[in-house]
């Protein structure tokens, strides 16, 4: 990632120890940086209540300014440019990281899907780190994202194993046609 494209705002997406057995690492990027068309004005940021999920208040920057008259809104948006009044936004800033790993896993993209890539087996995904960043202000937003995949190569993944222990959904399908001929859920079941 050159500094031109994402200018350090996603920073140690991966450390070295991330890399020890690593044979394959695949890393995408974004970067977006756009100004609003009508600015806010610093001056009109005050301090003001954003209310959370819980309804509790949060201090926050609240930028404010009024629409400008004729402004070409998104359609969703557009009663806003044809009516007088305030539009009043949080100034932010998020920065988030993930590991994704567990939802590969649940796809069951981990373990021995990838031994194709490779003549020796083991070749599967170690790690999957997910960098977000988001800075919306009076100038407009900038925001950046980074994933980085890492596959090494070491012991195979243990065997698959399913435990249906819960209520479940089942279904019987004919192959050939591809009609379903039973389903139903199954919240309880009686030994026989």
């Amino acid at each position: 990632m050159g500094q031109r494209q994402n200018p350090e705002k996603i920073k140690n997406l991966l450390k070295p120890t991330d890399l020890i057995a690593a044979v394959l690492v695949l890393v995408n990027a974004i970067y977006f940086k756009g100004e609003w068309a009508d600015p806010f004005d610093k001056a009109q940021t005050k301090d003001g209540d954003f209310y959370l999920v819980n309804n509790t208040a949060k201090t926050m920057p609240m930028m404010s300014r009024r629409p400008r008259p004729g402004q070409d809104w998104h359609p969703a948006f557009a009663k806003i440019g044809r009516e007088k009044g305030t539009i009043i936004l949080p100034c932010f800033k998020i920065e988030c990281e993930k590991s994704l790993l567990g939802h590969f896993a649940d796809m069951g993209l981990t373990a021995n899907n990838f031994n194709r890539m490779s003549d020796t087996e083991g070749f599967f995904i170690s790690k999957v780190i997910h960098k977000t960043f988001l800075d919306v202000n009076e100038e407009g937003a900038e925001a950046a994202a980074a994933t980085a995949v890492v596959m090494s190569r070491g012991l195979s993944a243990p065997p698959f194993k399913m435990v249906v222990d819960r209520p479940f959904f089942c279904a019987i399908q004919d192959n050939l046609t591809g009609a379903i001929l039973f389903m139903g859920t199954i919240y309880e079941s009686e030994i026989t």
